[in-house]
């Protein structure tokens, strides 16, 4: 798997497996695959990000989002973020 930076969107990480992950501010990150956004809460931290995975229940035009979906975005987030040498904490309460 391949990871890159966007030129337009240079916050936006891209992978060759066919999705993208941004920081979009302190607060929340968004995750898009296959036409499909999920804006994920979280805290920034000084060199990654803490995901709240129970926010995690559908993608943001209202399509439920199953436990294999949320395991495998979080991995694919992972993932990204570790490619930039950013690291991911998962906050599961």
């Amino acid at each position: 798997m391949v990871f890159r930076k966007g030129w337009i969107r240079r916050g936006r990480i891209y992978s060759d497996e066919g999705f993208s992950v941004s920081i979009e501010d302190k607060t929340h990150l968004v995750y898009r695959e296959s036409n499909k956004n999920m804006t994920i809460s979280g805290e920034m931290l000084i060199n990654g990000f803490v995901l709240y995975v129970l926010g995690m229940v559908s993608w943001d035009d209202g399509a439920p989002c199953d436990l294999d979906d949320r395991f495998r975005i979080v991995e694919n987030i992972r993932r990204a973020l570790e490619s930039q040498g950013m690291s991911l904490q998962v906050d599961q309460s």
